[in-house]
C-alpha cells in the first residue's frame, strides 16, 4: 500500500490508499474554475507482503486522517508493524501529514475486515466491520456465534487507546458496513440474515436479509436500533447526517423490502435506495432507484444548503423516484433530495462505476470511482492508460464541465471504495495491484 499526496493551488485534497499487492492513499488540496492542473507531493509506501487493501478513510483535522482496510501477512504502517493472526485482518490506523502516530490490528484467525471509519468532535476514531471465530480488542474478547461472520463497532481514543467495542451477533451472518459521528452520538448501518442480537436486544429474521440501523452514545450505549426487512437481501452502504441532525442510509436490495407500511418490491437483479430517520430513529422517507438490471445508491452527502447529493449506478431503462435516466445506457449517476425530500436527477455519468462523494467548501462536488477504459464526460475526454480498470476522481459543479480529473492506474488495475471530506480536501481509498501511476506519474 502506498500513500502519495498532491496539490491543487486552492480547492480539495484527496489522500487515497489504493491496494492488492500495493495500495495507495493521495491528497490533493485546491481546486477553483480555472486551474485544473495537479501536482504530485509525497508518496510513501504502506504495504506489505499479503493481498492489502485500504477500504475507508477520515479526515480529524486538515493534516491528519484516519484510515482503515485489511491485509495478510504483515503490513508496515510507518514505525507500526501489523501481524495478521489468520487469514485476514483489519487495521485502524492514524497518519499525520503522511506520518503514521499508531495503528492497531482486530482479528483472528478467520476472515476479518475493518470495512468503515469515521471520527467524532473530539477526535475520537470509530471503526466498523465484521470478523470471523474469536478476536480480541483492547482485551475484550469477542467469539462469532454459531462460527458464523458477526459485526463489531470498536471506538480508540485520538491517541489511539481502545474505548469500548460492541458486537452484532446471531446465527448468520451479521456486519457493520457504514458509520457517521455527529460527536454526541454514533450511527451504523448493517446487515444480518438469522436472529440477530446487539446491546441485548434481539431482532427477529423477516424472511431473507434485513438491514440494522443503530445510533449509540460515544460511551458505547445503545439509544436505539431499527430493522429493515427483506425477501431476499438488503445491503447498507453510506450513512450520512442531514443539517438537522436527521440520518440518510443509502444502499441496495433484492426482494421486497419493508421500510414502513406496505414493501417496495425490486424491479431488476436489485434497486438502490435512500432511507430517511430522524434522529430519535423514526423512518420518514424514502426514495427508489429501479430498473431491469444492477442500480445502487453507492454513497451521499450533504451541502452546505442542506441538499442531500447522492451518487449509485443504474442499469439502462432504470428511474429515480420516477424520473427516468437514459434509456440504453448504464453508468454512474449523481442526483439531489431537497428538504421536501423531492428527488432530481443532475447529472449522468455513462460507462463508469460512482463509488463516493466528498463536498468541497466552494460547492465543488468531487466524485470518485472507477472505469474500463476511456471514458468521457460531457466534451471531456479521460484517457486510462492501457485500457485498465482506472480508479478517477472528478471535480467540478453539479450541471456544469467538469473542472478537473485524477486518474489512478495500476498495471492491471485501480479500485476506489471511499471518499472522506474536509474543508478543501478529500481523502479516498481503494487498492490497485502492481506499478500505480497518478495521472501518469509513478507513485
Amino acid at each position: 500500500m502506498l500513500v502519495a499526496v498532491r496539490k491543487w493551488t486552492g480547492g480539495w485534497v484527496p489522500r487515497l490508499p489504493l491496494l492488492l499487492a500495493a495500495g495507495l492513499l493521495t491528497a490533493h488540496q485546491g481546486l477553483t474554475a480555472s486551474q485544473n492542473v495537479l501536482t504530485l507531493q509525497h508518496a510513501i509506501t504502506l504495504g506489505g507482503a499479503g493481498n492489502d487493501r485500504a477500504t475507508a478513510t477520515a479526515f480529524i483535522t486538515t493534516n491528519v486522517i484516519a484510515v482503515a482496510g485489511v491485509f495478510e501477512q504483515t503490513l508496515v504502517l510507518g514505525a507500526n508493524t501489523l501481524q495478521s493472526a489468520g487469514e485476514q485482518d483489519g487495521f485502524v490506523a492514524v497518519m499525520t501529514d503522511g506520518h503514521f502516530e499508531w495503528a492497531f490490528r482486530i482479528g483472528g484467525v478467520g476472515l476479518d475486515s475493518v470495512d468503515a471509519v469515521c471520527v467524532g468532535t473530539n477526535g475520537s476514531v470509530y471503526a466498523a466491520g465484521r470478523f470471523a471465530g474469536t478476536i480480541n480488542v483492547g482485551g475484550v474478547q469477542l467469539i462469532s456465534t454459531a462460527g458464523t461472520t458477526d459485526g463489531f463497532l470498536v471506538a480508540f481514543s485520538r491517541a489511539g487507546e481502545f474505548q469500548w467495542i460492541r458486537q452484532l451477533g446471531g446465527n448468520g451472518d451479521e456486519f457493520f458496513s457504514a458509520i457517521v459521528s455527529n460527536g454526541t452520538n454514533v450511527f451504523a448501518a448493517g446487515s444480518f440474515t438469522q436472529n440477530a442480537t446487539l446491546a441485548g436486544q434481539t431482532f427477529s429474521m423477516s424472511g431473507g436479509q434485513s438491514l440494522l440501523v443503530a445510533s449509540f452514545k460515544t460511551t458505547g450505549s445503545l439509544e436505539w436500533a431499527r430493522k429493515v426487512s427483506s425477501t431476499q437481501s438488503i445491503q447498507p452502504a453510506c450513512v450520512t447526517l442531514t443539517s438537522g441532525g436527521d440520518l440518510v442510509v443509502g444502499g441496495r436490495f433484492t426482494g421486497n423490502a419493508t421500510f414502513s407500511g406496505p414493501p417496495v418490491a425490486s424491479v431488476g437483479d436489485y434497486d438502490g435506495f435512500l432511507a430517511l430517520y430522524t434522529s430519535a430513529g423514526t423512518y420518514s422517507n424514502r426514495t427508489i432507484l429501479s430498473g431491469p438490471g444492477m442500480d445502487e445508491i453507492t454513497d451521499a452527502k450533504v451541502m452546505a444548503d442542506g441538499k442531500i447529493v447522492a451518487t449509485g449506478n443504474f442499469s439502462t431503462g432504470a428511474a429515480l423516484a420516477g424520473q427516468s435516466l437514459p434509456a440504453g445506457e448504464t453508468g454512474g449517476l449523481i442526483a439531489v433530495v431537497d428538504a421536501n425530500w423531492n428527488s432530481s436527477i443532475a447529472r449522468v455519468l455513462p460507462a463508469i462505476n460512482a463509488r463516493s462523494l466528498a463536498i468541497g467548501k466552494r460547492g465543488v462536488i468531487h466524485l470518485g470511482g472507477y472505469c474500463q477504459g476511456d471514458f468521457s464526460i460531457g466534451t471531456q475526454n479521460f484517457t486510462a492508460p492501457s485500457g485498465a480498470t482506472s480508479a478517477f476522481v472528478l471535480s467540478g459543479a453539479l450541471s456544469g464541465l467538469v473542472l478537473g480529473a485524477t486518474i489512478v492506474s495500476g498495471d492491471g488495475f485501480a479500485y476506489l471504495f471511499r471518499m472522506d471530506g474536509f474543508e478543501d480536501q478529500v481523502a479516498l481509498a481503494g487498492f490497485a495491484s502492481g506499478a500505480v501511476t497518478v495521472d501518469g506519474q509513478p507513485i
